[in-house]
């Protein structure tokens, strides 16, 4: 990265760095098992699941509209 462009960067490396503290603050992301929902070529949704707790990721490549069935998310998939 060149030095004099650092400015130009200062959103991505605030988004990578709340990410980071998002991450450290829920076990389920740090520990928890995987259950993936839904995939295609824009959109990634999963279920990262601990006793404690269990937190619901979307990542997409634009905004989505998508409906889950209850029980996919219930853990009666």
């Amino acid at each position: 990265m060149p030095w004099d462009t650092l400015d130009d960067h200062d959103a991505r490396i605030t988004l990578y760095s709340e990410l980071i503290h998002l991450r450290t603050a829920h076990v389920a992301l740090t520990e928890g098992g995987i259950r993936w929902l839904h995939a295609d070529d824009d959109l990634l949704v999963y279920i990262r699941e601990h006793a404690d707790e269990s937190v619901l990721v979307a990542a997409a490549r634009a905004g989505f509209d998508l409906t889950l069935p209850r029980q996919a998310v219930a853990g009666h998939a």
